[in-house]
Formats: C-alpha cells, structure tokens, sequence
C-alpha cells in the first residue's frame, strides 16, 4: 500500500473535473477534499470510485486517488467502487499497462499480495475469487499464485480453493 501510495504521489488532488452533466463534481470534489487521501472513508471516496473514468473524471484524477481505493480494497471492500474487479476494469479503461514501469510494479505488488493474503483467510471473511479474478483481468501471470494456494497447508486455503472452483474457476480460466 505505501508503495501505491509513493508511486502515485505525482498526481495532485484535482481543483476540477469533466463529468457528465448528471454528476455534481462541486460536492463530489467538496467530500474528497474533506480529509488527506489516506483518511477518506469509504462512503467518502466510493460516489467518486463507482463512476471515475466512466462519467466522471480522467486518468490523472483516478491515478491520485488509486492508493486509497486500493487500501480499502485490501482492507474493506463494503463500497462498489473499491471492490478488486471494479478498480480493475478502471485500470484497464485507463491502459494501466502503458503506464509508468513505477506505477505497474506498485499496482502488481499490491494484487501479489492481496492474492497472498486472501488466499489464507477463511471464505466467510473474504473471497479469494474477488482478488484472484481481477488479478487474471490486469492479464497477470496466475500460476505463481496457483502454486502457492496449492502448497499452503491451511484449511482456510483449501475451503477458500473449493470455493474458488465452485463459484469463479470458470470464468477465471475461460476469459
């Protein structure tokens, strides 16, 4: 998460943003700029996170607040907007692969780890498949991840693989 926030720390807060005429950019800046990045709440940055890139904002924008959605991703994952898979279609929109070397290596090194992570929780506090789904949608290589779910001598690691083959294999292997 500090590597995040350090490689994207070039980008400034926005002062403005384009949107769509059905978005108030005057209160939504208004919430973000409430508090420093790393202390936004969820229900604070999420009305941003669930439509950045979409109808409202640019990649600069999204590329400043990326950090903190990424951190309540890894932490909380109560908001739309900070769900792994919903930041990931925002990354591909915004060709986070011709991005800055920096920047990629943090974004990965965030999804490594999160995947790490989530692979030993038990499935009733967090899903495996939501991290392990958007990794193999930022088109990164599963098979390290694979082989260390594989070897993890955990209940948790084996309850969260059943459930990772009843509810997300499919999808995983087939796009």
């Amino acid at each position: 998460i500090d590597d995040c926030y350090a490689a994207f720390s070039p980008y400034p807060r926005p002062h403005t943003m384009h949107a769509s005429p059905l978005r108030d950019t005057v209160a939504l800046l208004k919430t973000l700029s409430s508090a420093p990045l790393r202390n936004l709440a969820g229900e604070q940055i999420d009305p941003y996170a669930s439509y950045a890139l979409t109808t409202v904002g640019d990649v600069d924008d999204y590329k400043h607040f990326l950090p903190r959605m990424l951190e309540l991703a890894v932490h909380e994952q109560r908001w739309p907007g900070t769900q792994p898979t919903s930041i990931v279609l925002r990354l591909k929109r915004a060709r986070c692969l011709d991005w800055p070397t920096r920047e990629q290596a943090a974004i990965r090194a965030l999804f490594d780890a999160a995947c790490s992570q989530v692979i030993l929780a038990h499935p009733d506090e967090e899903e495996a498949g939501n991290w392990i789904c958007a990794y193999a949608c930022l088109d990164l290589d599963l098979a390290p991840i694979l082989e260390q779910w594989l070897v993890t001598p955990s209940i948790d690691a084996a309850l969260q693989l059943a459930q990772f083959m009843q509810h997300d294999a499919k999808f995983v292997f087939e796009n």
